[in-house]
């Protein structure tokens, strides 16, 4: 039960990302009041969609992949992970949901009627935002996926004297016993 409960926030992140792919094709001309091209909406909402996915899916297989058998569980990293998460998810929900309303796009306006922003500047500002939201997307996965540690001894945890089947094998020796 733990475990589903481990996996559910890529998940969110990964059906917020599907989310947003679903609807942004229904945004196409939801800024042209405004001057911006009719693909512009559209664009921007494939931009926030794709590393959401991306990295939802990434997370979602790591998040597995170390929960699969005993693990144990850094509660500050995976903590912190877990916020970055949940606000980058929530972020692409809002936008899912208000990337189709051409009132979204009434701020680009000023209060005497002309356009405060350029199409070009408009791409631009999307690219930075999707960076910077791609960016501290892939710290919170990494923080969240690192903050599951498998409690299953690795080859480099053994002592000094004991022996070790791989080492000799990749050594050409015949295997020491005890």
């Amino acid at each position: 039960m733990f475990r589903l409960a481990l996996l559910m926030p890529p998940v969110l992140l990964l059906i917020s990302g599907l989310a947003m792919a679903c609807v942004a094709p229904f945004a196409w001309g939801a800024g042209s009041h405004v001057g911006l091209p009719g693909w512009m909406p559209p664009l921007s909402g494939a931009l926030f969609a794709v590393p959401a996915i991306w990295i939802g899916f990434t997370a979602f297989r790591e998040t597995l992949r170390r929960s699969r058998e005993g693990f144990s569980v850094l509660h500050m990293q995976l903590g912190l992970g877990l916020f970055l998460f949940l606000i980058l998810a929530l972020i692409e929900v809002a936008l899912t949901a208000r990337i189709t309303d051409t009132a979204t796009y009434d701020s680009l306006r000023n209060a005497d009627g002309t356009i405060r922003t350029t199409s070009t500047a408009f791409l631009l500002i999307t690219l930075a935002g999707t960076a910077f939201a791609a960016g501290w997307l892939s710290v919170g996965a990494y923080l969240y996926a690192h903050g599951i540690t498998s409690d299953n001894a690795s080859r480099f945890e053994h002592a000094w004297d004991e022996p070790d089947p791989m080492e000799d094998f990749l050594r050409g020796r015949t295997p020491r016993r005890r």
